[in-house]
């Protein structure tokens, strides 16, 4: 998984992000509950030189901001798995 508790990624995803926002867009998989879900990556920025990202969406969900997310799948974010 390309996520991290804070939202920061790598600057390179956000230029990625660029060409491929709207169709087909960048994903990634994360693990919950021994389930691998896909969630898409819909909105980030550059802040202080740092790539954030804001809002994504859970395959066959809405959006929600990247907050909100985190709150719902805090384990999934582990990135000391």
């Amino acid at each position: 998984s390309v996520f991290s508790t804070t939202g920061i990624v790598p600057l390179k995803l956000y230029d990625k992000w660029r060409a491929y926002d709207e169709w087909p867009g960048i994903w990634t998989m994360i693990e919950h509950h021994d389930k691998q879900l896909r969630v898409k990556i819909t909105q980030m920025h550059i802040e202080e030189d740092q790539c954030r990202i804001t809002h994504v969406q859970l395959e066959g969900k809405n959006e929600v901001p990247f907050a909100q997310f985190r709150q719902a799948y805090p384990q999934a974010l582990d990135t000391e798995k």
